[in-house]
């Protein structure tokens, strides 16, 4: 294949860590950058006193990164969506926390995080007698650097103007250079 006729693909993955478990489940660890939020976060709280934010992301991959990942669990397949691999994203924090705060104002719909490391497992479970499998990707809160809103509208990130009252006139004879 010539670079000519080479697709441009864009990956999610920068790093796979194959992991070991003692119970046999396949895991791994990723690293990923570009993560988007499918859907608003669900916040439930656990057993210990943390709460659980979930929500539904889906990770890009072209074919070479896809064939890291079945290797590094154990040869799995993958459920996908449009060629794109579909997880449950995690995040566990104290309830307490400003860090808790943080992040509920702002993960939302179409938010992005542009790094983040995490561990990802596979979930296995019956519905209507079928054996379905989710993967469960769990990212610790301290390898959040950042959390981009998403773009709602031109104008709410547009720069003001004078309608709204802030002077943008500017005189060149009251700059100090």
């Amino acid at each position: 294949m010539t670079e000519k006729n080479r697709k441009k693909f864009f990956n999610n993955i920068v790093g796979i860590q194959r992991l070991q478990r003692n119970d046999g489940k396949p895991s791994a660890i990723l690293a990923i950058r570009g993560l988007r939020a499918n859907a608003d976060p669900t916040a439930r709280p656990t057993k210990n006193g943390n709460v659980a934010i979930n929500f539904p992301a889906n990770i890009s991959a072209d074919d070479y990164k896809k064939k890291a990942l079945r290797y590094a669990m154990n040869g799995m397949s993958f459920p996908e969506y449009n060629g794109r691999i579909n997880v449950n994203v995690s995040l566990f924090v104290n309830a307490d926390s400003k860090y808790y705060d943080w992040i509920m104002s702002r993960l939302q719909k179409g938010s992005l995080i542009p790094m983040l490391l995490g561990t990802l497992e596979s979930n296995t479970y019956s519905k209507d007698g079928e054996s379905r499998t989710t993967l469960n990707l769990t990212i610790d809160p301290s390898n959040l650097l950042t959390i981009k809103l998403p773009d709602l509208n031109d104008e709410a990130n547009s720069a003001p103007t004078s309608s709204s009252g802030v002077n943008l006139d500017i005189n060149e004879d009251d700059l100090p250079f």
